[in-house]
This record gives structure tokens, C-alpha cells and sequence, in this order.
């Protein structure tokens, strides 16, 4: 399951147990909605509380980065497991964006506010 809350300069993206196609799905809509409202956002990725995820939501979750590859500023990736942050940074590979893993939330807030809030259609 994913919750997403999205705001004028970021999209934040928990993860709770078993991730699946339809969860990423649902994310990816939201994102590409403020994508177009905003031209560029900011991205934090929670998956502290990440289970298991279907093959066919890893792929999709490439696939998405790669579509995506310029919409995003920084991406943050929070999480407790260090193989999940060096898994979860390889989508950071086809995006521009900086990706940077965090094991708690305060510190990836503040690395993502850092640069100051966006600009509408930013570029």
C-alpha cells in the first residue's frame, strides 16, 4: 500500500507492507498531475515501513523514472535498511535528479528544502 500527499513544490510517497502494480499506479497518477501543474517537483520516498513488492511493480517503478527522467529535482529516499537504500537509489540512475538515501525523515526533509522552494514550471 502507498499513501502520497502532494503540495505546491514536493510529492511524498510512503510505503507500507506488500507493494504492488496497482499501488505504484495510483502513485504515478498523482505524481504526473502535479507534474503538469508544477513542471518540476521535489520527491520523498518513505519506505520504512516497505514489506515485500511484486516484480511487476519493480519494473514499473523503472519504467516511471525513465519516462520521468527530467521532472525532478531531488529525490529522497528514507529508510532503515541499507540494502533497501542501495536498492531503491537504482531508479536514480535514469533520472537526473540528485538521490540521496536518508535513515530518518528530519534529515531528508532538510536536505530537500535546502535548494530553496521551487518555481513554477521550473526547468
Amino acid at each position: 500500500m502507498i499513501t502520497t500527499d502532494a503540495d505546491h513544490n514536493r510529492i511524498e510517497m510512503r510505503a507500507y507492507g506488500h507493494l504492488t502494480l496497482a499501488d505504484l499506479k495510483t502513485f504515478e497518477g498523482i505524481s504526473e498531475s502535479r507534474l503538469l501543474e508544477a513542471g518540476k517537483l521535489d520527491l520523498l520516498i518513505d519506505l520504512r515501513s516497505l514489506g515485500t513488492s511484486t516484480l511487476d511493480a519493480l519494473v514499473e517503478e523503472l519504467r516511471f523514472a525513465r519516462k520521468h527522467a527530467t521532472d525532478f529535482r531531488r529525490i529522497a529516499i528514507v529508510s532503515d535498511n541499507e540494502l533497501l537504500n542501495w536498492g531503491a537509489c537504482i531508479p536514480g540512475l535514469f533520472v537526473e535528479a540528485e538521490v540521496c538515501a536518508f535513515d530518518n525523515e528530519p534529515s531528508a526533509r532538510l536536505w530537500l528544502d535546502e535548494l530553496g522552494p521551487l518555481t513554477d514550471n521550473a526547468s
